[in-house]
């Protein structure tokens, strides 16, 4: 793993952690960091690794259709993916393989939402949501639901998915850095359909 600060788009930006990870013999490159415009790091971060790392030329994101997921523009077999969740970004691009990012920041309070937890919660995970005002019980809630949102990403059905008919493959038994400022998790989905996950986390 490669830990540097580095300016990564026109606004500063940190880059905390990236590396390559490969699955099932597919390169996917992931960046973790900071920035004032989340947003507009996260896609000049995607920009970067296809440039830097793969063969294809950038050619853009092609935006066909709002409920679709993105698409690199141009014949490649690349997949992307990227979340912003306050000053966090994470980004992954993919050869091969379909790929799902999430993040999510510390304190965690959304998942303090009754009806937050109904929704994400599978049967056999609702013991998680028993101790709700618990900070570690948050980070656990923010370990499932990154890990779940990381995987429909990578099918690409995205919250149009119900979070209660699967389980997060992690749950409670990922530990989770005490101090974690951001919890976050990839999915890689190769044709197989085996997802194959990597929890990350961030500290303040």
């Amino acid at each position: 793993m490669i830990s540097h600060s580095a300016p990564a788009s026109s606004a500063t930006a940190i880059v905390v952690a990236e590396d390559r990870w490969i699955v099932g013999g597919a390169p996917v490159w992931w960046r973790l960091g900071r920035a004032a415009d989340a947003r507009g790091a996260a896609h000049a971060w995607v920009e970067d690794i296809v440039r830097r790392e793969t063969p294809w030329p950038w050619r853009g994101i092609a935006r066909t259709n709002p409920r679709a997921k993105p698409r690199l523009a141009g014949d490649t077999d690349l997949d992307f993916s990227l979340s912003h969740s306050g000053e966090f970004v994470l980004v992954a691009v993919a050869q091969g393989v379909a790929i799902g990012a999430d993040i999510e920041t510390a304190p965690f309070r959304a998942f303090g939402s009754a009806a937050l937890r109904r929704r994400m919660l599978a049967p056999a995970e609702e013991h998680l949501g028993d101790a709700p005002d618990d900070p570690s019980a948050r980070a656990a809630l923010a370990r499932v639901w990154t890990a779940k949102e990381a995987f429909v990403k990578a099918t690409g059905e995205g919250l149009s998915r119900d979070f209660r008919t699967f389980r997060a493959p992690h749950g409670s038994s990922v530990r989770t850095t005490p101090d974690a400022a951001a919890i976050a998790c990839l999915c890689a989905l190769a044709e197989a359909q085996h997802p194959v996950f990597l929890p990350l986390d961030s500290a303040a």
